[in-house]
């Protein structure tokens, strides 16, 4: 598929004799809101008009086989870090846009990826690994004996490791850069595995399962404030805390809970497995579309249709 990027950057690139990544590093500057999204093996990056800006396929380094995207995150320095189904680790360049390298050691699928305060990324499958991104070694690693689902670092630098199977929600201390065991908290109270967690503030925790149950929880008792049935019959996929208090559940459709769990919208939109929120939109992965949604009115915005299943990632950096 050629893009916009594709087409007229290099058209230009060509003519001017500008190398390419200058052309777009100079567009880029001028857009207010700039996305990145995913889904099987190919990244998108495009602005709010909307307009695809860039195209990206992926594939596996060693076997040039189609990967599948499971996660992203933005990482301290502006780059992006995705991680996939053959256990590598992608990481972007933010001002061209490409991918400045690779780096693998997990033979499965990556679930989740986070980075710590001190710049160590974490990366979840089978094992947990922890990265010097800058060497770009793998500097320990540690079997949970179950599949991680999802990672999360709190506001205080201690990491939440959510598991598939009970006892699914454990809380570390990483400052010494691994898993201290002495630290370990344990979070009980779902029926199934928890398949999101968001932190809402210092002191509290959301997740949600498999069985669309969602609690809400104190991290100073490491006990259940609040348990929320939603009545949906798919499961939660992903939650956001959004900037006005509330938090967005996505799920069979999109909810608005309060910060005690109270449902405060129902709005009956179907979304898929991922969102994001700027400063005037929600952005949701709905099946094989990007949506942006805006955030007073609920108006529906625009909707790009870039994928054939639905997209796993939906990043704002700018």
């Amino acid at each position: 598929m050629q893009t916009f990027c594709d087409v007229t950057f290099m058209s230009i690139a060509a003519s001017t004799g500008v190398p390419l990544h200058v052309m777009l590093k100079r567009k880029l500057v001028n857009i207010p809101s700039l996305f990145v999204s995913g889904a099987d093996n190919t990244i998108h990056v495009w602005d709010d008009t909307p307009e695809i800006l860039y195209t990206i396929p992926l594939e596996d380094p060693l076997l040039f086989e189609k990967v599948i995207i499971r996660a992203g995150i933005q990482l301290h320095d502006g780059r992006l870090a995705i991680v996939s189904s053959v256990g590598v680790i992608f990481v972007l360049n933010s001002i061209t846009l490409r991918i400045e390298f690779t780096v693998r050691d997990h033979i499965e699928s990556i679930y989740s990826i986070v980075q710590l305060p001190n710049g160590t990324l974490v990366t979840g499958g089978a094992r947990l690994r922890f990265w010097d991104i800058s060497s770009r070694e793998c500097i320990h690693k540690e079997s949970q004996g179950k599949y991680v689902n999802e990672l999360l670092v709190l506001r205080d630098g201690r990491l939440v490791v959510s598991h598939f199977g009970r006892e699914s929600i454990l809380i570390f201390d990483v400052s010494s850069g691994t898993l201290n065991h002495e630290t370990k908290k344990v979070l009980s109270g779902h029926t199934y595995y928890a398949r999101c967690v968001a932190q809402l503030n210092n002191s509290t925790l959301i997740s949600a399962s498999d069985y669309t149950d969602i609690i809400i929880w104190d991290l100073t008792m490491y006990n259940i404030k609040t348990r929320v049935s939603i009545g949906s019959q798919s499961p939660v996929c992903c939650i956001v805390p959004l900037r006005d208090n509330s938090i967005l559940v996505c799920g069979e459709y999109l909810l608005t809970l309060d910060r005690d769990g109270g449902i405060v919208t129902n709005s009956q939109v179907p979304v898929s497995s991922t969102a994001c929120e700027t400063d005037q939109h929600i952005v949701l992965g709905q099946d094989c579309h990007v949506s942006i949604y805006n955030k007073c009115s609920g108006a529906p915005v625009l909707s790009l249709k870039l994928y054939k299943v639905s997209p796993k990632i939906i990043m704002n950096i700018r």
